[in-house]
């Protein structure tokens, strides 16, 4: 009888496959949120990247091509992501441009 009601069901309702990532092995996502404090005001801006860019991102950050992410090729590029990313940032306060740093 139990094994009826089971067979019923999975008539009823077909499986449909497990998505690691819902929209893709190639989305890019980016989320961003401002922080504020008495002191300051903070952007904390997140980049989530699905397995193929994150792979081709990894090659390129491995400058030697020793398949392994040093702290150096790590700053470096952290550097000029953050740099690229400031740059494309803006923030506005009552129509005036505050930078960012």
């Amino acid at each position: 009888m139990v094994w009826t009601g089971i067979a019923i069901m999975l008539a009823i309702f077909p499986r449909t496959p497990a998505a690691a990532h819902p929209l893709g092995n190639f989305t890019i996502n980016r989320y961003s949120r401002l922080e504020l404090t008495p002191q300051h005001l903070r952007v904390r801006y997140v980049v989530d990247m699905a397995e193929i860019p994150a792979f081709q991102q990894r090659q390129r950050i491995d400058a030697n091509a020793n398949d392994v992410i040093e702290p150096s090729e790590q700053a470096t590029f952290l550097a000029s992501q953050t740099a690229a990313i400031v740059s494309q940032l803006k923030l506005q306060i009552d129509e005036r441009t505050i930078p960012l740093t």
